[in-house]
């Protein structure tokens, strides 16, 4: 994927994420999840310092940007800015 895609698909991300600060449960879902779901999800990103847990990225959540050459960069107005 071209660098000027990737930059205008994280442009329309971070127009988006305004919008919605967590991710909605679509009703049919619902039963799957349980009843304090969002006491589990507040603890599970209390826990991890709201950043991304996955071994060596440590990127806080829904921030924007792209992976280049095992670095990280954030697109402006990236919510952990």
């Amino acid at each position: 994927m071209a660098l000027r895609t990737v930059a205008a698909l994280c442009s329309f991300a971070a127009s988006r994420q305004l919008e919605a600060i967590a991710m909605p449960i679509k009703p049919e879902n619902k039963a799957r999840y349980p009843a304090n779901w969002k006491a589990i999800r507040a603890a599970i990103l209390e826990r991890a310092g709201n950043c991304c847990e996955w071994k060596g990225c440590g990127v806080a959540n829904r921030s924007i940007g792209i992976w280049q050459a095992g670095v990280f960069l954030k697109m402006r107005n990236s919510a952990s800015e």
